[in-house]
């Protein structure tokens, strides 16, 4: 489940988010995963668990959707996210595989690629990715 990180900062947005997961059944809500995007430019710990713990007791887990200039995923570790991901469309060769791969390996994220070329699949599983997507 997608959620733009802005939803979940001030009290009418997240409202708005946590209103439909209230009434889910909890069995249900604790089978979701809720990607993250769309990140403030500056991302510090501070600002990931202002976004982050609104959520925690409402979904089963968060991946995030880092912004393209991240080069170090601590913060992304140090919330429990459990993979960072990628939309691949329109990627050339595995290059974002690789530099995604460098900045969650570390920290023992794993990796969620959206939109995965087929000639892509092979690298991304010697990356080891831990789910792909390709286009429809």
């Amino acid at each position: 489940m997608p959620v733009s990180s802005r939803a979940l900062v001030g009290g009418e947005n997240v409202s708005t988010v946590l209103t439909p997961l209230r009434a889910m059944d909890e069995d249900l809500r604790h089978k979701i995963i809720v990607e993250i995007h769309d990140f403030p430019s500056r991302l510090n710990l501070d600002t990931l668990e202002d976004i982050t713990i609104p959520l925690l007791t409402f979904v089963g887990g968060f991946v995030a959707r880092p912004p393209a200039g991240l080069t170090d995923a601590t913060v992304f570790a140090n919330c429990n996210y459990l993979a960072l991901t990628r939309n691949m469309a329109g990627a050339a060769d595995i290059k974002p595989i690789q530099k995604l791969w460098a900045i969650a390996a570390p920290k023992r994220l794993k990796m969620f690629l959206w939109n995965t070329p087929d000639e892509m699949l092979h690298d991304a599983q010697r990356l080891e990715v831990f789910g792909c997507s390709q286009p429809l």
